[in-house]
C-alpha cells in the first residue's frame, strides 16, 4: 500500500513509466554485456515482470475507461510487487555486467549503496501509484482519461526482442 498521501494520475502514471524505463535500461546492459546464458536468463526475467506491468497497466485503462475496478487494488499491487522484483533482478544482472566489465577495464569498483537505498523505496513508491490511479478513477473526465489511457499504454514495457543492446 502507500504512505496515505493522494497522488494525481499523472504522478502514478509517471512512476510506472520511470519503472518501465529502469527495467529497459538494465535489460540493455545485460544484451550488450551480457553472456548467452545472462540473456537468456534475463529475457526470461523480462517476460515475467513485463507480463505484471502490463496486467497492472491494462486493468487500469479499463477501470478508467469503465470507471469499474476489474481487480482489487491489492491484486494489482502484488503484480506490482512481482514486476518490480523482476526489475530488481534485472537491475542486479546489470550491475553484474558493468562490474565485470569495469573490472576488465581496470576500473574501480562501483558504490551501490546509493543504488540500493533508492531502489528500498521504489516498491512503496510505486503500490501508492497504483493506489492513486485505482482511488481516482472516478475524478477524471473524458479528456483526462484518455490522456490517462495514453499515458497507460506508454507505461507498458517494451517486447524483448525490441531492446537494443546498449
Amino acid at each position: 500500500m502507500g504512505d496515505g498521501t493522494a497522488i494525481g494520475w499523472q504522478e502514478a502514471t509517471a512512476r510506472l513509466t520511470a519503472e518501465k524505463e529502469r527495467a529497459e535500461a538494465a535489460t540493455r546492459i545485460v544484451k550488450r554485456f551480457g553472456d548467452p546464458a545472462d540473456r537468456a536468463s534475463a529475457e526470461i526475467t523480462y517476460a515475467e515482470g513485463k507480463a505484471e506491468s502490463d496486467a497492472v497497466v491494462a486493468a487500469l485503462a479499463v477501470a478508467l475507461a469503465q470507471r469499474e475496478p476489474p481487480e482489487s487494488l491489492e491484486s494489482l499491487q502484488q503484480r506490482l510487487a512481482r514486476a518490480l522484483a523482476a526489475r530488481e533482478t534485472l537491475t542486479a544482472l546489470a550491475r553484474d555486467q558493468i562490474e565485470a566489465a569495469a573490472a576488465r577495464e581496470g576500473a574501480k569498483d562501483l558504490d551501490w549503496a546509493a543504488v540500493t537505498a533508492v531502489a528500498a523505496n521504489l516498491l512503496p513508491a510505486l503500490q501508492a501509484a497504483v493506489a492513486a490511479l485505482w482511488n481516482r478513477r472516478e475524478e477524471a473526465d473524458a479528456l483526462a482519461r484518455k490522456t490517462t489511457a495514453t499515458q497507460l499504454d506508454a507505461a507498458r514495457w517494451a517486447d524483448f526482442a525490441s531492446l537494443e543492446a546498449t
